[in-house]
């Protein structure tokens, strides 16, 4: 048999099973949204299997072409590109790799837009909610000592800072939008009593995990949120949303002042860091590190703030720059992982051009066209938090913050390409069906 029969009985047999593959590729994304918060190893296999079924499906050309008609995947895949065209300019192609390698969950929202079909949207949120809340009895279980340690990240999944998977800056942002998005829900739904009550326990228990665990990024981040979403929701009061707001964040960080002793140490410790920064000039903290890193880069980005200095070369000019202005502070400089800024990684990369293509993504959130008023309440949640989170950490980042944020704007498009894939309502079975495959799948990732 020749290769162009081959490649016709192929062809053929595709077309056939277009909507099987679309099937499974929604059930796929299904579990891929319950892996965010509790599998590393889960979630990669089940990307793999993702992209495995989008190359069987074939048509790429044509997908692609589609999902790119949208601006908001557009404004995540122009930056990816900004990560890719300024390879050109670069003077530490190793560290240069690396980057492009966490950049490329930008080009997220452009698979997932060529898969959703919208029927299975609220079994995404669903399952993605669902792994929030299993990654939070994880946290409490570590916190009152009932489970294990999780080490990972250093010194983290201790009693001390009990975050399960993640590094608690993004453990942190995840708390804190997981529990704006419960808030939404209750306001936004005619749930029933029963339904809106068990919502609530979810968001005390999410709010109370932001407050025990070592992540301040989560503390600033809830007070923010709460305050846009209530503000978004009740705009037309004004004055009953900001009290309304202001109570819940004042109530929250009273109690967690005097029951977490978590958080009353990092309170304590951001006091005593501010103080001295500002009084002694001294920079020695964690706190410290952010304020220097942008402080001492000034002189960089006025020098380089056209065009930037290639993709993976910010870390190398900043730690050159501190051992050169400041000589006191070399062990701070060996010791930088990234600039725990993004809007200064991407100036310093890419020059004025990246950066407007960073702030294009919150930009287009908050700009977006949407019938759904609950669609449009989550992006404007997800834009204010990525604009937020970007002042003390970097967001293009392998880690939470950037999957939960494609996972969660690509169930809020406007249109979607795929109509035909096989949807049928959950029940005990399939709830089965999804726990024996997300066992299998985390297996396998154990020995992958």
């Amino acid at each position: 048999m020749s290769i162009s029969t081959y490649y016709n009985n192929f062809t053929e047999f595709r077309d056939r099973h277009n909507s099987v593959l679309n099937t499974w590729a929604n059930h796929l994304i299904v579990i891929f949204a319950f892996f965010i918060p509790v599998s590393l190893g889960g979630r990669q296999s089940t990307l793999f299997l993702i992209m495995l079924v989008f190359l069987l499906r074939g048509n790429y050309w044509e997908y692609i072409k589609e999902g790119l008609k949208d601006k908001l995947v557009q404004a995540f895949v122009i930056y990816f590109a900004v990560h890719i065209i300024w390879l050109i300019g670069t003077d530490n192609f190793e560290h240069a790799k690396k980057v492009v390698h966490q950049a490329k969950f930008l080009l997220y929202p452009l698979l997932f837009i060529t898969f959703i079909d919208k029927k299975y949207i609220p079994r995404m949120l669903g399952a993605f909610l669902l792994g929030m809340l299993v990654s939070e009895l994880w946290s409490y279980g570590i916190y009152f000592e009932i489970l294990p340690p999780h080490l990972h990240d250093g010194g983290q999944g201790t009693p001390q800072s009990p975050t399960p998977v993640h590094h608690h800056v993004h453990y942190g942002f995840m708390l804190a939008v997981t529990a704006n998005l419960l808030i939404l829900r209750i306001l936004n739904k005619n749930d029933p009593l029963w339904l809106k009550v068990l919502l609530g326990l979810f968001f005390v228990t999410a709010t109370a995990n932001i407050f025990i665990n070592a992540g301040r990024t989560g503390y600033v981040l809830f007070a923010i949120l709460t305050t846009v979403l209530f503000l978004l929701v009740f705009r037309k009061k004004i004055l009953i949303a900001a009290v309304a707001a202001c109570t819940i964040v004042a109530v929250s960080f009273v109690m967690a002042y005097h029951f977490s002793d978590t958080f009353t140490k990092r309170l304590n410790l951001t006091v005593a860091s501010v103080k001295s920064m500002y009084m002694h000039n001294h920079y020695h903290s964690s706190l410290g590190t952010r304020a220097f890193v942008v402080i001492s880069s000034k002189n960089i980005v006025m020098d380089s703030w056209m065009l930037g200095n290639g993709t993976g070369d910010q870390l190398d000019i900043v730690r050159n720059n501190i051992k050169t202005i400041a000589p006191e502070y070399k062990r701070m400089a060996n010791k930088l992982q990234h600039l725990h800024n993004e809007y200064l990684t991407a100036i310093l990369q890419f020059g004025i051009i990246g950066l407007l293509a960073c702030l294009y993504i919150p930009y287009q959130l908050f700009r977006y066209p949407q019938e759904d008023s609950g669609n449009k309440s989550m992006q404007v949640i997800l834009a204010a938090a990525i604009l937020c989170f970007s002042f003390i950490e970097i967001f293009v980042h392998g880690q939470g913050a950037l999957l939960m944020t494609v996972l969660l704007l690509s169930l809020t498009f406007r249109n979607y390409i795929i109509e035909n894939a096989v949807f049928s309502s959950l029940n005990l079975a399939g709830i089965m069906k999804y726990g024996v495959t997300a066992v299998l799948i985390e297996i396998v990732s154990w020995y992958s």
